[in-house]
């Protein structure tokens, strides 16, 4: 099995031009790949939770969270979850964070919100694909993006898919990896 990044990449192999500019299709391509593979964890563990719809709400916070991973009798009402059914937080990015510092302030606000209503909300970070420089003198935006999202939001785990130096991949990631961060969200 191969790992999310590289099934991404199936998806959009050979058709670059085709869809330059669809980064919101992307994002959408991208959460329903991680979607599944939640959900996929969540069952070969046998673990009391599901997985929300992308996009979805919390009753009280009037932020949109990519995804949830909810108990499993869960139920929306006016399409919000209630806090207290909301296990864990997910938030997924395609390629990282170009500006991590300004960027995790908005991710903090909206998970520290849902913490304000339930403090033993879990929250991870996905990225599918991060950039790490060539160079020493090269802004890293995956270790600013851990720095600001471990001092904005206390408790998070974070999980990068791939890094890649250009287009060469330098350090990829396996689903056993994955599984693992999945299953540290669902015990804490």
């Amino acid at each position: 099995m191969s790992n999310l990044f590289v099934k991404f990449q199936n998806i959009f192999e050979g058709k670059s031009e085709q869809f330059k500019g669809y980064s919101k299709y992307k994002g959408k391509v991208a959460n329903e790949l991680l979607k599944d593979e939640v959900s996929n964890v969540l069952k070969k563990n046998s673990l009391p939770f599901k997985v929300s719809e992308i996009n979805a709400f919390v009753a009280g916070s009037k932020f949109e969270y990519d995804l949830l991973i909810l108990k499993d009798d869960a139920n929306s009402d006016n399409f919000a979850y209630k806090n207290e059914d909301v296990k864990a937080i997910i938030e997924c990015k395609v390629n990282g964070l170009y500006d991590p510092e300004k960027n995790t302030d908005s991710i903090a606000k909206a998970i520290n919100e849902v913490r304000r209503l339930n403090k033993d909300v879990a929250f991870g970070y996905v990225t599918f694909s991060e950039v790490v420089p060539k160079k020493e003198t090269s802004v890293h935006y995956w270790d600013l993006t851990k720095k600001f999202l471990h001092q904005k939001v206390t408790y998070s785990h974070l999980f990068a898919v791939t890094l890649r130096t250009g287009n060469k991949v330098i350090d990829s990631t396996t689903p056993e990896d994955f599984e693992k961060f999945i299953l540290k969200l669902c015990s804490c």
